[in-house]
């Protein structure tokens, strides 16, 4: 019996030494029933040149400049014919079996929406990159397993608030209901919104690790500038934030999400960082300017998304948090223990 199509979506902006490595690996990969889509963010590598030289079945969407990580694969997404879609990330290699346990879990748990494996360094392969990751009532993720070394005890199945993009499987017939990822985002943060409203439709993301994905990562964004990146990172979780809370949690935690935003700020500032410290107030701006579409995208959430309430899912995907995870968020998350309950 032939397998379900798994649709592979693929981000690329001159990345042409990491298809390289990551399109061998698909290839390679036993699934029987897959296609490959790769879209590409303006390249001048000959990325595009050697897709179709030396893998001429991929389907390969061209743009003319960088149209940023959620609008590329939402252009993905229009072309997948899957039953599942996996974005992955270009800077990976994949082993010879990772989407066959994936769409097993799926296929027998009908209420899940989306799932990952584990996420493994590819230049330290004992080392995690990610499990996944939680809430907290602040509004910043808790970043579970981050840089910890890969064991048994993390090897288990696991509900997820947030799943990595890097290697996201989803169900398709989920995403034409609910969208795929908000355009405004650009890049950053879009998988979690995403995941969030997976949550609200009353579907549920989890961690597989019976299989596994090795992630360079930082692979297109080290050809950006931080501040860039930091402004995109601190609009799109306010923006997150304010679309899908209840109105009793939006209350509590978008106050404290924006009061550690500025001691963020102020800790750039007075460490030198000018451009990185005017980057979140360009981000509280960018909110205030275009707070109309924010409270217009939050009614349409809430009164078209949303199936459950924040209480049937929040507090079971909620970690507790000190100040010292926020210090070494800030500082080398590395040093932290986050595999702590």
């Amino acid at each position: 019996m032939k397998s379900p199509l798994v649709s592979i979506i693929i981000i690329n902006m001159n990345g042409k030494s990491y298809l390289e490595i990551c399109l061998p690996s698909l290839i390679r990969e036993i699934y029987n029933n897959k296609e490959i889509i790769v879209v590409d963010n303006g390249s001048v590598d000959k990325s595009i040149e050697f897709i179709r030289e030396n893998y001429p079945k991929i389907i390969v969407i061209k743009n003319k400049y960088n149209t940023g990580f959620a609008e590329a694969n939402n252009q993905g997404y229009k072309k997948a014919h899957g039953k599942y879609l996996f974005l992955l990330n270009n800077d990976t290699k994949v082993p010879k079996i990772v989407f066959k346990p994936l769409v097993d879990f799926m296929e027998s748990n009908l209420n899940v929406g989306a799932v990952q494996p584990r996420v493994l360094r590819q230049d330290d392969p004992e080392k995690l990159d990610s499990i996944g990751s939680y809430f907290t009532k602040t509004g910043y993720l808790y970043h579970f397993g981050f840089g910890h070394k890969d064991s048994d005890k993390l090897k288990k199945v696991r509900p997820l608030f947030s799943a990595k993009g890097c290697a996201l499987m989803l169900r398709k017939s989920l995403i034409d209901k609910i969208g795929l990822f908000d355009e405004d985002f650009f890049a950053y943060f879009e998988e979690t919104d995403l995941c969030w409203r997976i949550w609200l439709a009353g579907f549920k993301i989890f961690y597989v690790p019976n299989t596994y994905i090795l992630h360079k990562g930082w692979g297109t964004t080290r050809k950006m500038n931080f501040h860039f990146i930091n402004f995109h990172s601190y609009k799109n979780r306010i923006f997150s934030i304010i679309k899908n809370l209840g109105f009793w949690n939006l209350i509590y935690v978008l106050p404290l999400n924006i009061f550690l935003s500025i001691g963020a700020s102020v800790a750039y500032f007075l460490t030198g960082k000018i451009k990185e410290s005017f980057s979140i107030w360009k981000a509280f701006y960018w909110i205030i300017a275009n707070i109309k579409k924010v409270v217009a995208e939050r009614k349409y959430i809430q009164d078209k998304i949303r199936k459950i309430k924040d209480s049937d899912f929040l507090p079971q995907l909620t970690k507790k948090v000190g100040f010292s995870y926020f210090f070494y968020l800030f500082t080398g998350l590395e040093k932290y223990d986050t595999t702590k309950k």
